[in-house]
């Protein structure tokens, strides 16, 4: 068997990273087993308060960023287009007529109305809610009666009355349900469109779909729509449902832990492998707990439906900054430099997003330092701003502790002198070196005369080697930042 699976979003919305992530063990399923991605896009709600074509714009980048790209979708094509459910509307409409004509399905014509009276009777007798099969049961003359008059109607599928739905879950096991208790299913609309139901038990037979990877919380319509395939006479593709993916908390993953759309952490500035390499491990074991960097290639040569969890996961964030920084650490200073580049113009530390070859050069210089400590791309401005520019405040505990006083000024005032009878060069060294002498001479460790260095010259208490931040923004520059403290202190 040719292993074909299936990403199918909605642009109802802008990719969420459990979807992203559920795309991802798509991808690395078909890789690993020579077989097919294929994406499809799922666009039948077209309710205007959700339906945005620009989502369709996000799910393409983010695919594209992850390297992900699949073999057959709307983009590039395929032998089993088209891959936009909207365009597939007479499939899904046959499949319907059929199961009629084989009595599997039939139409509805109750009212909204009706149906809102029947939900809220039921909520007030305390039963389930659910539709209570009035159509299923018309006779042959009323059903030709509505015919003619032309109402509207849906079609329904018409659940066995007895019995179990059974079937098996590669990660879950063997899941049944009474087929009692699954509702006749709303099919096709009065306007001729599908249910998602019918649609992607249509889609996926028709694309060959032979395994479906989805989250855990679509486990409760796996039955209604194996009944579907049993009642069009199709053989179902295998199932494989993915943990959820929980905040801290322990809750599903909402906005009120953080970012949730995998665009917002594409602009935060997540490197596509932190992020493939983060989500791959919610709800997928390498086989080592104690192995949590793996590029793309390690993690294709592990892979495989077995590592899947059973348990949900917990998206850390404080994790996935962690494993960002490292992916940054670890490329080279020309990526970075590429990557930064929109941040520091949108800063306006940089000319604009084609900087010049002296602002590339001074870029270059810079960033071994800055990614020190950098988790994200979008932090580059703010830990780069004090090599372009002055600080413009100083942080509130270093100020009070090395600007204020007495000793400060005298401190700022040695240090000044000796800048200004330095006659060398100006390097990494003898910037070291004068730093060392002059704490000779005053009788005192370095520390004092670093930190007041660092405050005066960055507004910082902490950040990168202080004589390579010294030689970067040059002697006069240092020696303009320590007047402006010197002239900020208080006694």
């Amino acid at each position: 068997m040719s292993v074909r699976v299936r990403y199918a979003p909605s642009p109802t919305g802008s990719p969420h990273v459990g979807n992203l992530r559920t795309a991802i063990y798509d991808w690395l399923f078909a890789r690993k087993e020579g077989g097919q991605f294929i994406t499809r896009l799922e666009d039948t709600d077209r309710d205007p308060t959700r339906y945005k074509p620009e989502y369709i714009q996000d799910i393409e980048n983010s695919l594209h960023y992850l390297g992900i790209t699949p073999d057959e979708w709307w983009v590039s094509g395929g032998p089993c287009a088209p891959y936009v459910q909207s365009e597939r509307l007479e499939l899904y409409q046959h499949a319907a007529e059929e199961l009629i004509k084989k009595g599997l399905a039939y139409r509805c014509y109750c009212t909204e109305e009706r149906l809102t009276e029947m939900r809220d009777r039921q909520q007030r007798q305390g039963l389930p809610t659910g539709y209570d099969r009035r159509c299923r049961y018309l006779s042959k003359e009323d059903r030709k009666k509505y015919q003619e008059e032309g109402l509207p109607s849906v079609v329904r599928l018409a659940v066995p009355m007895d019995g179990k739905t059974t079937y098996h879950d590669l990660v879950y096991g063997d899941i049944s349900f009474e087929n009692k208790l699954i509702d006749d299913q709303v099919l096709l609309k009065s306007n001729g469109w599908p249910t998602y139901h019918l649609a992607v038990v249509v889609d996926d037979h028709h694309m060959g779909i032979t395994h479906v990877i989805r989250g855990e919380d679509w486990m409760p319509s796996t039955p209604k729509q194996i009944l579907l395939y049993n009642a069009l006479g199709w053989e179902p593709p295998l199932w494989v449902h993915v943990p959820l993916i929980v905040g801290k908390d322990k809750k599903k993953l909402s906005k009120r832990h953080g970012s949730t759309q995998f665009i917002e952490f594409i602009r935060e500035g997540y490197l596509p492998e932190a992020l493939f390499n983060f989500l791959v491990l919610l709800g997928w074991s390498a086989g080592d707990e104690n192995v949590e960097i793996l590029s793309k290639e390690d993690i294709l040569q592990r892979f495989s439906l077995n590592g899947i969890t059973n348990h949900p996961a917990v998206f850390d964030y404080d994790k996935l900054k962690w494993m960002n920084g490292e992916y940054i650490r670890s490329a080279s200073t020309e990526r970075l430099i590429d990557l930064c580049i929109p941040y520091m113009a949108e800063a306006g530390l940089i000319s604009g997003l084609s900087p010049t070859q002296e602002e590339r050069s001074f870029l270059q210089s810079i960033m071994p330092l800055l990614v020190e400590r950098m988790k994200v791309l979008s932090e580059v401005s703010s830990l780069a701003d004090y090599f372009y520019k002055p600080p413009a405040e100083y942080d509130e505990k270093g100020k009070r502790k090395w600007l204020t006083g007495q000793s400060a000024r005298k401190m700022v005032s040695a240090i000044l002198a000796a800048i200004t009878e330095h006659a060398g060069e100006w390097t990494v060294h003898a910037t070291e070196e004068l730093v060392n002498n002059l704490a000779e001479t005053m009788g005192c460790s370095r520390g004092p005369i670093i930190h007041s260095i660092r405050i005066s010259v960055t507004g910082r208490t902490v950040g990168p080697g202080l004589f390579d931040i010294l030689v970067l923004i040059g002697r006069d520059e240092t020696m303009r930042r320590l007047n402006t403290a010197l002239n900020l202190i208080q006694d």
